[in-house]
């Protein structure tokens, strides 16, 4: 290797040499020999020489280069390379290193990646011709940089709205919110109005390690009320018995709808509505709003109340029994009404709602409501039931037994009703007149004591049994003058033959 002389000349068939002037003052001629390949070496002491095909060159002794490396000036952080430039007097490219500090090289391409003092090395390590050249360093400062904050203006927004808030920082990094004044909340960037308030939010970018806090950036915006409709559907007509029921109105806000009866006959608590009469009536549904809502346009609906239907409810009466005491019918109609009763049929009589069984039989009771000015006559509504007739109770006085002979007797009995009692032989040798019974013969008797009872009563019968025994033999002494000697009387026989005396 080396730098080119001049071309070659060649004389006398063989290879010469010429020294260009520019190399030296005075020409000079050395023979060539060696040549092989377009490469030749010189002998003798000249060996500083080579000629390849039609150039000459000659090796001369390396010189010295010096780098220039111009200052790096201090500067603020950023992540966008920039070209390092130093030059030799050699023309040889230099290499370029990081020898402490927040970057990174590429070739000459340098990146900061932090602040803080940076020192960068620039070498040239030489060749053939050059030696290497002293190393020259540069040390600059990386400070902060500053960043500043894009906040786009907020429009005005409606009362709740809840929105993501954006804004950005020339640093990349992420900037964050905080409400100054006004009714709203902030969760990350998502903001939610939650008064009528103008509302001021303030972004703010507090700056890290590379980079200085971005100066804040307020936004402020007003809250818009919301306009807000009111749902109130068509009330169809009613009827009296209906009574009352509650008003079905809603806005679109969530509020409160509120409601004033225009005409009609009817009361208003709260949202109960009661009829009081019959005729058209008019509702007027309202909600005035908030902070965050506008009043609503009032609705109003009108419909109409007829006469109500009403219906009687008439307990069921339980089959009695003749002679039961009196009872009260119980019905109601339901209009609350008073119920009026009549006998349809059947053996009673009816005071108001009072019922007097007077026999037995099918009784048929009707319960009625003739309504009034606000109600529609009820259906009539019956009621049957049945009388049926009452048992009565026989005493029959019990029979002591008798002896044949004795004197005939009356039989004795009662019954509960006060009805009248007939007697019978059931069997047994004894005959009756009436009540009057006599007996002709020894042995049992059965009586049986019957009241037939009538339209009201049942039939009842009792039977006693008794037996009629036979006399006890009797001695009946007399005097010689056919008179009866009375009991515990004493008689003198005399004496007997062995002289006990006899009475």
């Amino acid at each position: 290797g080396g730098r080119i002389l001049n071309e070659r000349y060649i004389a006398d068939g063989g290879f010469y040499v010429y020294k260009s002037v520019d190399d030296w003052a005075t020409y000079e001629r050395e023979k060539v020999s060696n040549s092989s390949l377009g490469h030749y070496d010189f002998t003798g002491a000249n060996t500083g020489y080579a000629v390849a095909q039609d150039k000459v060159f000659k090796r001369l002794p390396k010189l010295q280069q010096l780098i220039t490396f111009p200052n790096i000036f201090d500067r603020t952080y950023s992540p966008t390379p920039f070209d390092l430039s130093a030059t030799t007097t050699s023309n040889l490219a230099v290499t370029f290193s990081v020898i402490s500090g927040p970057a990174t090289i590429d070739g000459k391409k340098l990146t900061i990646t932090g602040t803080g003092a940076v020192t960068i090395e620039t070498t040239q390590a030489g060749n053939e011709d050059y030696f290497a050249a002293s190393a020259v360093r540069q040390t600059f400062q990386v400070n902060k940089a500053p960043q500043t904050i894009t906040f786009p203006t907020i429009a005005d927004q409606e009362y709740g709205t809840m929105f993501d808030l954006t804004a950005t920082a020339s640093s990349n990094l992420e900037a964050n919110f905080q409400v100054i004044s006004g009714s709203a909340t902030i969760e990350g960037k998502k903001l939610t109005i939650t008064g009528a308030d103008p509302i001021t939010i303030e972004a703010t970018q507090a700056g890290n390690d590379n980079y200085l806090a971005a100066s804040v950036v307020r936004r402020t915006f007003s809250v818009i009320q919301v306009a807000q409709t009111i749902d109130f559907p068509v009330i169809a007509d009613k009827t009296f018995d209906e009574k009352a029921f509650d008003l079905a109105a809603t806005a679109s806000s969530g509020l409160v709808v509120e409601y004033q009866l225009i005409s009609g006959p009817a009361t208003l608590n709260g949202q109960t509505l009661t009829f009081t009469g019959l005729g058209a009536i008019t509702i007027e549904a309202t909600q005035s709003g908030n902070n965050r809502y506008l009043a609503a346009n009032a609705v109003r609906r009108t419909f109409s109340v007829t006469k109500g239907v009403q219906t009687i409810d008439f307990t069921a009466i339980a089959d009695k029994t003749y002679g039961e005491a009196d009872f009260d019918l119980a019905a109601s109609a339901s209009s609350g009404l008073a119920v009026d009763f009549q006998v349809i049929s059947g053996p009673v009589t009816l005071n108001g709602q009072t019922l007097t069984i007077t026999g037995t039989g099918t009784v048929v009771v009707e319960a009625t409501q003739a309504g009034n000015a606000n109600y529609l006559a009820a259906s009539a509504v019956r009621q049957t039931f049945v009388v049926n007739k009452a048992s009565q109770t026989l005493t029959f006085i019990p029979i002591q037994d008798k002896v044949l002979g004795e004197a005939p007797f009356e039989l004795r009995a009662t019954v509960s009703t006060g009805l009248s009692i007939t007697f019978s032989i059931v069997n047994g040798p004894a005959t009756l007149s009436g009540n009057l019974l006599t007996m002709n013969g020894v042995g049992k008797v059965t009586v049986k004591a019957t009241q037939a009872g009538n339209d009201n009563y049942l039939t009842t019968e009792v039977e006693q049994s008794f037996l009629v025994k036979s006399p006890t033999p009797k001695l009946v002494l007399t005097k010689a003058d056919g008179s009866e000697i009375s009991a515990g009387s004493t008689i003198d026989f005399g004496q007997t033959s062995l002289g006990v005396a006899v009475s």
